[in-house]
């Protein structure tokens, strides 16, 4: 899982291997998305996180990120 300067998950594209279970978490509340993210990381899964929804859409269409699963929030602003 990739970390900004602060320790909360950034948003970027994970650099798990081939064959690794991708994970997209997408909440708009840091603590919640830096949880999720580390719960599923230490369970061996690689992690890309986003804090809306604009963000999941970049990652899946301008990074080509191919998640498993997507964790997300049932509602967020916007």
């Amino acid at each position: 899982m990739a970390t900004d300067q602060a320790g909360d998950p950034a948003t970027s594209t994970p650099t798990g291997e081939i064959g690794d279970v991708v994970a997209l978490v997408v909440d708009d509340e840091a603590l919640i998305r830096a949880d999720i993210a580390r719960a599923l990381t230490l369970a061996g899964v690689v992690v890309a996180v986003a804090a809306g929804g604009r963000e999941a859409l970049r990652l899946v269409v301008e990074d080509r990120l191919r998640p498993a699963v997507v964790v997300t929030a049932i509602e967020m602003p916007g």
